[in-house]
Protein backbone atom coordinates (compact mmCIF):
# COMPACT_ATOMS: atom_id res chain seq x y z
CA UNK A 1 0.00 0.00 0.00
CA UNK A 2 1.06 3.23 -1.28
CA UNK A 3 1.83 5.96 1.84
CA UNK A 4 0.23 9.19 2.23
CA UNK A 5 0.80 12.11 -0.49
CA UNK A 6 3.78 13.63 -0.10
CA UNK A 7 2.72 16.99 -0.84
CA UNK A 8 -0.08 19.04 0.48
CA UNK A 9 -1.67 21.69 -1.72
CA UNK A 10 -4.13 24.17 0.06
CA UNK A 11 -5.95 26.38 -2.38
CA UNK A 12 -7.77 29.74 -1.79
CA UNK A 13 -8.52 33.46 -2.99
CA UNK A 14 -7.01 34.07 0.13
CA UNK A 15 -4.00 33.19 2.88
CA UNK A 16 -2.57 34.41 5.86
CA UNK A 17 0.05 36.16 6.04
CA UNK A 18 -0.43 38.23 2.48
CA UNK A 19 -4.42 38.94 3.49
CA UNK A 20 -6.13 38.75 6.87
CA UNK A 21 -9.33 39.82 6.66
CA UNK A 22 -11.49 36.80 6.62
CA UNK A 23 -11.33 33.12 8.58
CA UNK A 24 -10.61 30.94 5.42
CA UNK A 25 -7.20 33.23 4.63
CA UNK A 26 -6.41 32.09 8.12
CA UNK A 27 -7.75 28.76 7.70
CA UNK A 28 -5.53 27.99 4.69
CA UNK A 29 -2.27 29.19 6.43
CA UNK A 30 -3.31 26.98 9.58
CA UNK A 31 -4.00 23.62 7.50
CA UNK A 32 -0.83 24.53 5.74
CA UNK A 33 1.19 24.56 8.59
CA UNK A 34 -0.22 21.76 10.38
CA UNK A 35 0.42 19.77 7.00
CA UNK A 36 3.63 21.01 6.62
CA UNK A 37 4.66 19.87 10.66
CA UNK A 38 2.76 16.81 9.91
CA UNK A 39 5.78 16.18 7.11
CA UNK A 40 4.37 17.08 3.46
CA UNK A 41 6.69 19.02 1.53
CA UNK A 42 3.20 22.39 1.66
CA UNK A 43 2.45 24.65 -0.81
CA UNK A 44 -0.50 27.52 -0.69
CA UNK A 45 -1.75 27.87 -4.15
CA UNK A 46 -3.63 31.78 -4.81
CA UNK A 47 -5.47 31.92 -8.14
CA UNK A 48 -5.38 35.86 -9.38
CA UNK A 49 -6.63 37.03 -12.10
CA UNK A 50 -3.72 39.48 -13.30
CA UNK A 51 -1.17 38.53 -11.72
CA UNK A 52 2.14 37.07 -12.74
CA UNK A 53 3.35 34.06 -10.90
CA UNK A 54 5.06 34.87 -7.44
CA UNK A 55 6.89 32.69 -5.01
CA UNK A 56 7.21 33.87 -1.02
CA UNK A 57 8.38 31.00 1.37
CA UNK A 58 6.77 31.61 4.89
CA UNK A 59 7.43 28.95 7.64
CA UNK A 60 9.18 26.11 5.59
CA UNK A 61 5.50 27.12 3.18
CA UNK A 62 5.57 27.88 -0.23
CA UNK A 63 3.18 30.44 -0.89
CA UNK A 64 2.58 31.13 -4.94
CA UNK A 65 0.13 33.48 -6.49
CA UNK A 66 -0.58 32.54 -10.17
CA UNK A 67 -2.41 34.24 -12.47
CA UNK A 68 -5.48 32.13 -14.06
CA UNK A 69 -3.67 31.14 -17.53
CA UNK A 70 -0.60 29.77 -15.51
CA UNK A 71 -3.45 28.14 -12.66
CA UNK A 72 -5.23 26.33 -15.35
CA UNK A 73 -1.95 24.82 -16.33
CA UNK A 74 -0.75 24.09 -12.30
CA UNK A 75 -4.04 22.59 -11.36
CA UNK A 76 -3.86 19.90 -14.62
CA UNK A 77 -0.80 18.94 -13.29
CA UNK A 78 -1.65 18.85 -9.52
CA UNK A 79 -4.63 16.88 -10.39
CA UNK A 80 -2.62 14.24 -12.46
CA UNK A 81 0.23 12.93 -9.77
CA UNK A 82 -0.82 11.04 -6.76
CA UNK A 83 1.87 12.44 -4.28
CA UNK A 84 -0.47 15.28 -4.07
CA UNK A 85 -3.51 15.74 -1.54
CA UNK A 86 -5.21 19.04 -2.68
CA UNK A 87 -7.51 20.58 -0.28
CA UNK A 88 -9.90 23.45 -1.96
CA UNK A 89 -11.14 25.75 0.25
CA UNK A 90 -13.66 28.34 -1.30
CA UNK A 91 -16.79 28.90 -2.23
CA UNK A 92 -18.20 31.15 -4.84
CA UNK A 93 -14.68 31.86 -6.74
CA UNK A 94 -13.76 32.22 -10.38
CA UNK A 95 -10.71 29.88 -9.19
CA UNK A 96 -13.06 26.95 -8.90
CA UNK A 97 -14.36 27.39 -12.63
CA UNK A 98 -11.11 27.34 -13.74
CA UNK A 99 -10.31 24.33 -11.96
CA UNK A 100 -13.43 22.76 -13.34
CA UNK A 101 -12.45 23.37 -17.30
CA UNK A 102 -9.49 21.94 -16.60
CA UNK A 103 -10.93 18.55 -14.97
CA UNK A 104 -13.12 18.47 -18.52
CA UNK A 105 -9.94 19.26 -20.00
CA UNK A 106 -8.44 16.00 -18.54
CA UNK A 107 -11.64 14.21 -19.14
CA UNK A 108 -11.50 14.86 -23.23
CA UNK A 109 -8.19 13.50 -23.03
CA UNK A 110 -8.55 10.51 -21.34
CA UNK A 111 -6.25 11.46 -18.10
CA UNK A 112 -6.86 10.03 -15.29
CA UNK A 113 -6.97 12.26 -11.83
CA UNK A 114 -4.53 10.66 -9.42
CA UNK A 115 -4.46 12.88 -6.56
CA UNK A 116 -6.51 12.97 -3.35
CA UNK A 117 -8.96 16.06 -2.99
CA UNK A 118 -10.41 17.84 -0.28
CA UNK A 119 -13.29 20.52 -0.42
CA UNK A 120 -14.53 22.38 2.21
CA UNK A 121 -17.24 25.23 2.05
CA UNK A 122 -17.00 26.86 5.12
CA UNK A 123 -20.49 27.06 5.49
CA UNK A 124 -21.99 28.86 2.24
CA UNK A 125 -24.15 25.69 0.35
CA UNK A 126 -26.04 25.52 3.76
CA UNK A 127 -29.71 24.92 3.20
CA UNK A 128 -30.57 27.41 5.94
CA UNK A 129 -29.51 29.98 3.88
CA UNK A 130 -32.14 32.36 2.12
CA UNK A 131 -31.83 31.21 -1.13
CA UNK A 132 -30.69 33.08 -4.56
CA UNK A 133 -30.94 32.16 -8.11
CA UNK A 134 -27.33 33.01 -9.02
CA UNK A 135 -25.87 31.00 -6.07
CA UNK A 136 -28.41 28.41 -6.73
CA UNK A 137 -26.57 27.95 -10.25
CA UNK A 138 -23.46 28.17 -9.30
CA UNK A 139 -23.95 25.12 -6.48
CA UNK A 140 -26.01 23.10 -9.24
CA UNK A 141 -23.31 23.78 -12.51
CA UNK A 142 -20.08 24.52 -10.94
CA UNK A 143 -19.67 23.37 -7.42
CA UNK A 144 -21.45 19.93 -8.00
CA UNK A 145 -19.96 18.67 -10.98
CA UNK A 146 -16.12 19.66 -9.88
CA UNK A 147 -16.57 17.63 -7.14
CA UNK A 148 -18.13 14.47 -8.92
CA UNK A 149 -15.58 14.61 -11.65
CA UNK A 150 -13.04 15.14 -8.92
CA UNK A 151 -14.20 12.39 -6.82
CA UNK A 152 -13.74 14.98 -3.92
CA UNK A 153 -14.02 14.34 -0.33
CA UNK A 154 -16.58 16.75 1.45
CA UNK A 155 -14.53 18.07 4.28
CA UNK A 156 -17.09 20.06 6.70
CA UNK A 157 -15.57 22.25 9.77
CA UNK A 158 -18.49 20.78 12.11
CA UNK A 159 -21.18 18.45 12.05
CA UNK A 160 -23.68 20.84 12.17
CA UNK A 161 -22.52 22.67 8.48
CA UNK A 162 -22.53 18.84 7.52
CA UNK A 163 -26.03 18.50 8.60
CA UNK A 164 -27.59 21.66 6.62
CA UNK A 165 -25.51 21.29 3.99
CA UNK A 166 -28.00 21.84 1.26
CA UNK A 167 -29.67 19.17 -1.02
CA UNK A 168 -28.17 19.84 -4.50
CA UNK A 169 -24.81 19.31 -2.37
CA UNK A 170 -25.68 16.23 0.05
CA UNK A 171 -25.60 12.16 -0.48
CA UNK A 172 -23.68 12.83 -3.89
CA UNK A 173 -23.41 8.64 -5.12
CA UNK A 174 -19.66 7.92 -4.66
CA UNK A 175 -18.59 11.31 -2.67
CA UNK A 176 -17.37 10.60 0.69
CA UNK A 177 -18.61 13.04 3.68
CA UNK A 178 -16.59 13.93 6.66
CA UNK A 179 -16.05 16.43 9.69
CA UNK A 180 -12.48 17.71 10.53
CA UNK A 181 -13.54 20.49 13.02
CA UNK A 182 -11.92 24.09 12.35
CA UNK A 183 -9.56 24.57 15.59
CA UNK A 184 -7.67 28.13 17.66
CA UNK A 185 -5.38 29.05 14.94
CA UNK A 186 -2.08 28.39 17.51
CA UNK A 187 0.12 29.69 14.71
CA UNK A 188 -1.51 32.89 13.60
CA UNK A 189 -1.60 34.05 17.23
CA UNK A 190 1.66 33.01 18.28
CA UNK A 191 2.78 34.79 15.58
CA UNK A 192 0.70 37.47 15.80
CA UNK A 193 0.84 38.55 19.48
CA UNK A 194 3.18 38.80 22.38
CA UNK A 195 1.98 40.08 25.82
CA UNK A 196 5.11 39.53 27.13
CA UNK A 197 7.05 42.31 24.93
CA UNK A 198 7.50 45.88 25.83
CA UNK A 199 3.92 46.58 24.07
CA UNK A 200 2.44 44.63 26.97
CA UNK A 201 0.66 47.83 28.44
CA UNK A 202 -1.38 48.65 25.43
CA UNK A 203 -3.12 44.95 25.54
CA UNK A 204 -4.29 45.92 28.69
CA UNK A 205 -6.26 49.52 26.94
CA UNK A 206 -9.59 50.21 27.74
CA UNK A 207 -10.29 52.36 24.75
CA UNK A 208 -14.01 51.88 24.60
CA UNK A 209 -14.45 51.06 28.25
CA UNK A 210 -17.37 48.46 28.61
CA UNK A 211 -18.16 46.57 24.98
CA UNK A 212 -19.52 43.97 23.00
CA UNK A 213 -17.09 43.10 19.66
CA UNK A 214 -18.47 41.87 16.49
CA UNK A 215 -15.45 41.11 14.12
CA UNK A 216 -15.97 40.02 10.67
CA UNK A 217 -18.17 40.93 7.64
CA UNK A 218 -21.09 42.88 7.20
CA UNK A 219 -23.12 41.05 5.24
CA UNK A 220 -26.96 39.68 5.65
CA UNK A 221 -26.27 36.05 6.75
CA UNK A 222 -24.09 37.72 9.96
CA UNK A 223 -27.86 39.64 11.24
CA UNK A 224 -26.20 42.99 12.20
CA UNK A 225 -29.37 44.34 12.00
CA UNK A 226 -30.92 41.54 13.54
CA UNK A 227 -27.00 41.73 16.50
CA UNK A 228 -28.46 46.05 17.57
CA UNK A 229 -31.72 45.46 17.85
CA UNK A 230 -31.20 42.09 19.94
CA UNK A 231 -28.53 44.36 21.81
CA UNK A 232 -30.35 47.75 22.03
CA UNK A 233 -33.79 45.59 23.69
CA UNK A 234 -31.80 43.52 26.05
CA UNK A 235 -30.44 47.00 27.51
CA UNK A 236 -26.89 46.73 26.44
CA UNK A 237 -26.54 50.42 25.71
CA UNK A 238 -27.41 51.71 28.91
CA UNK A 239 -24.86 53.67 30.88
CA UNK A 240 -22.85 54.16 27.77
CA UNK A 241 -21.79 50.58 26.67
CA UNK A 242 -20.61 50.03 23.23
CA UNK A 243 -21.03 47.81 20.67
CA UNK A 244 -17.45 47.95 18.47
CA UNK A 245 -17.69 46.33 15.01
CA UNK A 246 -14.62 45.40 13.28
CA UNK A 247 -14.78 44.93 9.88
CA UNK A 248 -13.96 44.13 5.96
CA UNK A 249 -15.24 43.08 2.70
CA UNK A 250 -18.76 44.39 3.21
CA UNK A 251 -21.90 44.08 1.45
CA UNK A 252 -22.47 47.92 1.07
CA UNK A 253 -26.10 47.77 0.69
CA UNK A 254 -26.70 45.72 3.96
CA UNK A 255 -23.80 47.98 5.07
CA UNK A 256 -26.37 51.29 4.56
CA UNK A 257 -29.37 49.36 6.11
CA UNK A 258 -26.98 48.38 9.30
CA UNK A 259 -26.67 52.26 9.25
CA UNK A 260 -29.88 53.16 8.95
CA UNK A 261 -30.94 50.89 11.77
CA UNK A 262 -28.28 52.83 13.90
CA UNK A 263 -29.49 56.06 13.38
CA UNK A 264 -33.26 54.82 13.52
CA UNK A 265 -32.68 53.56 17.35
CA UNK A 266 -30.40 57.09 18.14
CA UNK A 267 -27.51 54.47 18.80
CA UNK A 268 -24.94 56.90 16.68
CA UNK A 269 -22.64 57.04 19.65
CA UNK A 270 -22.56 53.63 21.05
CA UNK A 271 -22.04 51.25 17.58
CA UNK A 272 -18.78 51.77 16.93
CA UNK A 273 -16.90 50.94 13.37
CA UNK A 274 -13.24 50.79 13.34
CA UNK A 275 -12.78 49.14 9.94
CA UNK A 276 -10.39 46.37 9.39
CA UNK A 277 -8.01 45.24 12.16
CA UNK A 278 -5.29 43.23 12.31
CA UNK A 279 -2.48 41.98 14.28
CA UNK A 280 -1.93 44.21 17.27
CA UNK A 281 -5.13 46.31 16.85
CA UNK A 282 -7.06 43.20 16.74
CA UNK A 283 -5.51 40.98 19.90
CA UNK A 284 -5.92 44.46 21.71
CA UNK A 285 -10.09 44.92 20.76
CA UNK A 286 -10.17 40.73 21.61
CA UNK A 287 -8.37 41.62 24.81
CA UNK A 288 -10.54 44.29 25.96
CA UNK A 289 -13.63 43.49 25.30
CA UNK A 290 -16.41 41.94 27.83
CA UNK A 291 -17.85 39.58 25.17
CA UNK A 292 -18.37 38.21 21.94
CA UNK A 293 -21.10 38.28 19.46
CA UNK A 294 -22.01 36.71 16.43
CA UNK A 295 -25.53 35.77 15.46
CA UNK A 296 -25.20 34.55 11.99
CA UNK A 297 -27.66 32.62 10.33
CA UNK A 298 -25.02 30.03 9.03
CA UNK A 299 -21.31 29.21 9.89
CA UNK A 300 -18.81 26.32 9.59
CA UNK A 301 -17.06 27.16 12.43
CA UNK A 302 -16.65 30.57 12.69
CA UNK A 303 -12.80 31.17 13.81
CA UNK A 304 -13.55 34.17 15.66
CA UNK A 305 -15.66 32.35 17.92
CA UNK A 306 -12.78 30.07 18.49
CA UNK A 307 -10.54 33.15 19.70
CA UNK A 308 -12.62 34.80 21.46
CA UNK A 309 -13.53 31.33 23.50
CA UNK A 310 -9.99 30.47 24.34
CA UNK A 311 -9.27 33.88 25.51
CA UNK A 312 -11.89 33.27 28.01
CA UNK A 313 -14.17 35.89 26.50
CA UNK A 314 -18.27 35.25 26.83
CA UNK A 315 -19.81 33.95 23.58
CA UNK A 316 -22.79 35.54 22.52
CA UNK A 317 -24.01 33.53 18.98
CA UNK A 318 -27.05 31.83 17.02
CA UNK A 319 -27.25 27.71 16.85
CA UNK A 320 -26.33 28.64 13.38
CA UNK A 321 -22.74 29.14 14.45
CA UNK A 322 -22.41 25.42 15.24
CA UNK A 323 -20.26 26.45 18.32
CA UNK A 324 -20.73 25.48 21.59
CA UNK A 325 -18.83 27.91 24.09
CA UNK A 326 -16.78 26.87 27.11
CA UNK A 327 -15.91 30.74 28.42
CA UNK A 328 -17.94 31.49 31.41
CA UNK A 329 -21.22 33.59 30.84
CA UNK A 330 -22.10 32.51 27.46
CA UNK A 331 -24.92 32.90 25.68
CA UNK A 332 -26.85 30.49 22.72
CA UNK A 333 -29.53 32.26 21.20
CA UNK A 334 -31.80 29.71 19.56
CA UNK A 335 -34.75 32.47 19.00
CA UNK A 336 -33.27 35.78 18.23
CA UNK A 337 -36.37 37.74 19.82
CA UNK A 338 -35.99 36.04 23.45
CA UNK A 339 -35.46 38.08 26.66
CA UNK A 340 -31.53 37.68 27.62
CA UNK A 341 -31.29 41.08 29.80
CA UNK A 342 -30.38 38.97 33.21
CA UNK A 343 -27.49 37.61 31.52
CA UNK A 344 -26.92 40.97 30.02
CA UNK A 345 -26.36 42.58 33.19
CA UNK A 346 -23.92 39.61 33.94
CA UNK A 347 -22.05 40.14 31.00
CA UNK A 348 -21.52 43.95 31.53
CA UNK A 349 -20.92 43.13 35.57
CA UNK A 350 -18.71 40.29 35.65
CA UNK A 351 -15.38 41.26 32.93
CA UNK A 352 -13.00 38.52 31.93
CA UNK A 353 -9.29 38.98 32.09
CA UNK A 354 -8.84 38.13 28.66
CA UNK A 355 -5.05 39.26 29.32
CA UNK A 356 -4.44 36.85 31.94
CA UNK A 357 -5.68 33.61 30.15
CA UNK A 358 -3.44 34.88 27.24
CA UNK A 359 -0.69 35.19 29.26
CA UNK A 360 -1.63 31.46 30.64
CA UNK A 361 -2.12 29.49 27.86
CA UNK A 362 0.42 27.12 26.68
CA UNK A 363 0.36 27.12 22.70
CA UNK A 364 2.36 24.80 21.59
CA UNK A 365 0.42 22.37 23.71
CA UNK A 366 -3.06 23.76 22.47
CA UNK A 367 -1.48 23.42 18.95
CA UNK A 368 -1.09 20.26 19.07
CA UNK A 369 -4.33 19.29 21.33
CA UNK A 370 -6.96 21.51 19.98
CA UNK A 371 -5.39 23.20 16.71
CA UNK A 372 -5.42 22.10 13.41
CA UNK A 373 -2.75 19.33 13.71
CA UNK A 374 -5.12 17.51 15.42
CA UNK A 375 -8.28 18.21 13.76
CA UNK A 376 -6.59 16.87 10.29
CA UNK A 377 -4.59 14.17 12.33
CA UNK A 378 -6.66 11.32 10.23
CA UNK A 379 -6.49 13.35 7.10
CA UNK A 380 -3.18 13.42 6.82
CA UNK A 381 -2.75 9.99 8.66
CA UNK A 382 -4.43 8.46 5.75
CA UNK A 383 -2.90 5.59 3.40
CA UNK A 384 -4.19 5.49 -0.07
Amino acid sequence: MELAAKNFITINSKSYPIHDDGGTCFTTFEIAKAANLYGFNSTILIPFKYSKQKKYHISQIELVVAGYTSFFQKIKNIFLCRHNTIYYNCAFNLHVLVALFALFNLRLTNKKIEAKILFSGHGSFAKSLPSQFHKNLWIKFVIKPFILISKAEYIANSKGELDDLCNTLSNLDGITYRVADNKFPSFIFTREIDIDNKRQKDFQGNTFNKYILYLGRIVPKKQLVETIEFLEKNDWFKDGNKFVIAHANDDNIYLKKVQKIIKDLSLSEKVLFVGKVNAFKKWSLVLNANAFILLSKSEGLPMTLLEADTLGLPIICTSGCNYLPNSKNSIIVDDINSNFINEIKIIIKDKPDAYRRAKELDYKKLHITSGFYSSFKEIFDEKY
